[in-house]
């Protein structure tokens, strides 16, 4: 960082820049064309959301909030007061055994520990020290691999871990010719029915290269880069590390604050861009401390014991197995055992 502060633009350098507040008319409005509103059926937060709602007990703002707001998945998250975050069963610290999607060691199987010359027999188990900004499976090298954008990345989450694909409405998208363009795609038309979600869940895996599985840490990669904004202001030679992981040829005006940055912080608020440093961890504990993660792993479980999806009426069983899963110490074996001795599954023929 250089120890001079520039003016560029209007925006200090060194500084991540914020992007403009968003007009409420184009945050997620039914009434805009920009979000569904939920069915009856889901029990989620007051703030209507461009992903299919949870359907069970959604709480959006149990995290902290801060001076620059909260740390959250949706833009503008309804305020949950502490006790209720405390108390409810479903918004909870990930334990130990959770966060191991988000941690930073691994255990090894005993098969593995053969392989480096450990006795299997003895089931010993050897937990390994990951490298900086590890966050477990998600950013294993098969995961970043299979899905290699980091808006592939997040949506797979929101698929897999929280039961909430992406889906536009029946009716369609409706658009306004008279809007102009915009590369956010927060804020494009259309677009922003989806990304205004994605983009923010996406910068989770902001620091790890897209069609690879790099870790850019700070102090190597930092937010901004001085070098990288002088060669494309002043039009000289760039760097393959300015070229390929900053901004330093913006193909419009609305990129130039952005000049010298890494590319994931293009359009982001400044709230959003604590997801950038925090990585894929606090999209697991975000989802563990609103219940939703929870919530759909025992809706997938039961589902794949039943054969079948899941009817509306199971909902509340739904609930009650991932009370389960969280009561028993986040144990997936005494949630599938909760299952398995229901009247559902008792009726499977």
């Amino acid at each position: 960082m250089p120890d001079a502060v520039l003016e560029t633009n209007g925006v200090e350098e060194g500084v991540p820049p914020a992007a403009p507040e968003p007009e409420p008319e184009l945050l997620l409005q039914p009434d805009g064309g920009a979000a569904v509103t939920p069915s009856p059926r889901f029990r989620a937060s007051e703030s209507d959301s461009p992903v299919t709602p949870s359907r069970f007990r959604v709480s959006e703002s149990v995290l902290p909030v801060g001076d620059d707001g909260p740390a959250l998945l949706t833009p503008r998250p309804a305020s949950v007061p502490e006790e209720e975050a405390v108390h409810s069963k479903t918004a909870r610290t990930p334990p130990p055994r959770v966060r191991m999607a988000s941690s930073v060691s691994t255990p090894l199987t005993p098969t593995t520990v053969l392989v480096h010359g450990l006795d299997s027999s003895k089931d010993t188990w050897v937990p390994i020290s990951l490298p900086e900004g590890h966050s477990g499976v998600l950013t294993a090298p098969g995961y970043l691999l299979r899905f290699q954008t980091n808006r592939a990345r997040a949506n797979r989450f929101y698929n897999a871990f929280m039961c909430q694909p992406f889906q536009p409405p029946d009716a369609g998208i409706p658009i306004d010719p008279n809007v102009r363009p915009t590369l956010d795609l927060m804020q494009a038309q259309g677009c922003d029915y989806c990304h205004a979600i994605l983009e923010p869940a996406a910068a989770h895996w902001g620091r790890w290269t897209q069609q690879g599985g790099g870790y850019l840490p700070a102090d190597t990669y930092p937010a901004f880069d001085q070098a990288c904004y002088d060669c494309s202001a002043f039009s000289t030679d760039c760097s393959d590390v300015c070229g390929r992981y900053y901004t330093v040829d913006p193909i419009d005006n609305e990129l130039d604050p952005y000049v010298g940055y890494l590319q994931s912080y293009q359009f982001l608020e400044t709230w959003q861009q604590i997801h950038i440093e925090a990585g894929p961890s606090l999209l697991v504990d975000s989802a563990v401390a609103d219940g939703r993660l929870q919530a759909c792993a025992a809706e997938n479980a039961a589902g794949w014991l039943l054969g079948r999806p899941l009817d509306v009426d199971e909902d509340g069983l739904v609930q009650d197995w991932a009370d389960v899963f969280v009561d028993s110490g986040w144990s997936y074996k005494e949630m599938v055992k909760a299952i398995v001795l229901s009247d559902s599954y008792r009726r499977i023929r």
